[in-house]
């Protein structure tokens, strides 16, 4: 298999989880706007930034959770990597992870207080 074939799978290996990590996150969102509103459904702005007000405190608390176990598993790595070059910069990279983890959690909180600001 040569480079490319192997990008284009890794694209697709990459590609499924994702949308199904979408739609999973998409589901109890969708739940939950049907359970509040019922039938009459989200037609004003208050409704939709509900709505994101939701998706964004959970989404919050999920990356700021997924930065603590990036967290653990550095410093795990970093106790147990013995002066070994490899697995002290794979822990380096766990930390790295968790920064970009938690800089996500604030963009999202960041990105749902301008689309409350567009839509008031």
């Amino acid at each position: 298999m040569n480079i490319k074939e192997k990008n284009a799978v890794a694209v697709v290996l990459l590609t499924a989880p994702a949308l199904a990590l979408v739609a999973t996150l998409a589901a109890p969102l969708a739940a939950a706007a049907a359970d509040e509103y019922g039938r009459e459904g989200v037609d004003t702005p208050e409704k939709v930034i509900t709505i994101i007000n939701k998706f964004g405190g959970w989404l919050y608390g999920a990356l700021l959770a997924l930065a603590v176990v990036f967290i653990i598993y550095a410093a795990f790595l970093f106790l147990t990597s013995g002066g070994d070059a490899e697995k002290v910069g794979k822990a380096k990279k766990q930390l790295i992870y968790a920064v970009v983890a938690v800089a996500t959690a604030i963009l999202a909180t960041g990105v749902i207080k301008l689309v409350q600001i567009l839509l008031a």
